[in-house]
């Protein structure tokens, strides 16, 4: 026996408390047994989950109801107590219909929570009303993240409602969402959670190799591992965020609870570990799209119009190098459009593998590519361009034989934002000379309201 049950004595009290632990290990469930003038005589651990308070034990459950839900709550209870007799003729655990009232948490909020009564007053060894309480889900979080996925928010707004949404649905566990953008591990915590420790890298990495939820509590972890992980919180659970087909494991939904016993977040059940599903399957398809949308399908770097959305976010000076293969066309005719396709995908790598990680590739057609290059001047800009030069000089063999590209290379800069509109069109024109001067050539475009060629 727990301290606080109706009786010290191993009997049908005793099986009663049992099953009230069990049905209290659904999260946001308790229960509680009060007497005849309504003061609580047991209560199951949980409580404290739900409503914060350490022990009710002893106090009117009155005092904890909402003051406008009080006479609701007595209607229940007075049906119970006014037909004990009648119910004990013909069932001695008998039960009206649910009510759902405010209770008081420690903090000063309501909790809403639906009551059912079962009625165990005539009972001799239990002498009580038994209360099975259930928390009301909150689902504005739910109803959040949909509204936010349908109207194409970032990923990193809708993960943090979600894990707000399984804390509000797990009695009070603490929810991160780890998920893996573009191969990298990043931490979402709802921003009104406590902040928690990440889960252990190794745990993580079962749970993804193995698509299993895992569980460590303070009783199975390492000294080590309590020292450094329970200080606050006494289970850490992880399930594995799965694609539709279940083949892939998206992220990982980590909680960490307060109680000891067993957390009853299912993977399969949850409606937050579904709602993270569709969170990062949509924002994985939405970024497939975008990223199609943006880039070139042949050689992998920005199209056209990737190329002109950068320009537009570009602040500051730049410099905008435009670039035309030397010598493509003999490749394509003499081994064919597949060749000189595979000539088209070196050459954009060995141009991105030149230029600075800030700078953004992309090719506007054909043979044609272009670079943005924030932050530098004209005199950067040549430099910049004759590594790529030196680089797509280098011979590319096709069926065995070395084959040689070379690149001409028109240059423009801009100080302003104003400057940008003809930018292409001035390295257009730099292009052009290069061009007419012979092959590998760079040529600068004057400065704006400059005459003099450099």
């Amino acid at each position: 026996m727990v301290a606080g049950s109706a009786s010290d004595d191993v009997g049908r009290d005793e099986l009663l408390v049992r099953v009230a632990r069990a049905v209290s290990r659904s999260n946001g469930h308790f229960a509680v047994l009060v007497d005849g003038a309504l003061t609580v005589k047991w209560a199951s651990e949980t409580v404290s989950s739900v409503l914060g308070w350490p022990d009710v034990v002893g106090r009117n459950v009155i005092g904890l109801i909402h003051p406008d839900d009080v006479e609701l709550a007595l209607l229940g209870i007075m049906h119970h107590t006014t037909n004990a007799e009648a119910y004990s003729q013909l069932d001695r655990a008998t039960m009206v219909d649910p009510v759902t009232v405010r209770l008081q948490h420690l903090d000063g909020s309501w909790v809403q929570v639906q009551v059912t009564l079962v009625n165990h007053l005539a009972d001799p060894e239990i002498g009580g009303l038994f209360g099975i309480c259930q928390q009301v889900v909150d689902r504005s979080d739910m109803e959040l993240a949909i509204d936010l996925m349908s109207r194409n928010a970032a990923i990193e707004r809708v993960l943090p409602v979600v894990a707000r949404y399984a804390e509000r649905t797990g009695a009070g566990q603490r929810c991160q969402v780890i998920w893996w953008p573009e191969g990298q591990t990043r931490i979402e915590v709802a921003p009104d959670s406590a902040p928690l420790p990440g889960p252990p890298a190794t745990m993580v990495e079962t749970t993804r190799s193995t698509r299993e939820a895992q569980q460590l509590s303070r009783s199975s972890a390492t000294p080590e591992q309590a020292a450094e992980l329970f200080d606050e919180y006494a289970v850490l659970w992880t399930a594995p965020v799965l694609a539709p087909e279940g083949r892939d494991v998206l992220g990982v939904m980590a909680i960490w609870g307060e109680v000891e016993f067993d957390l009853v977040l299912k993977q399969a059940d949850h409606p937050a570990i579904r709602l993270a599903t569709l969170a990062l399957v949509d924002h994985r398809y939405k970024s497939m799209l975008r990223w199609d949308a943006s880039h070139d399908s042949l050689t992998r770097v920005h199209n056209r119009s990737g190329f002109a959305a950068a320009l537009g976010a570009t602040d500051g000076p730049c410099a905008l190098l435009y670039l035309d293969l030397d010598d493509f066309k003999p490749v394509n005719d003499r081994f064919g459009h597949e060749s000189g396709d595979r000539v088209l995908v070196r050459a954009a790598e060995r141009i991105s593998r030149a230029v600075r990680e800030i700078d953004v590739v992309a090719r506007l057609g054909g043979d044609e590519f272009a670079v943005i290059c924030p932050g530098v001047d004209p005199d950067q800009a040549v430099e910049i361009a004759r590594r790529i030069s030196r680089a797509v000089a280098r011979p590319v063999r096709i069926g065995g034989e070395p084959v040689k590209v070379g690149v001409s290379v028109g240059i423009a800069a801009a100080e302003r934002p104003d400057e940008r509109s003809r930018l292409l069109a001035r390295a257009d024109e730099a292009l052009y000379r290069a061009k007419a001067e012979g092959k590998r050539r760079i040529a600068v475009a004057p400065a704006v309201g400059d005459d003099l060629d450099r």
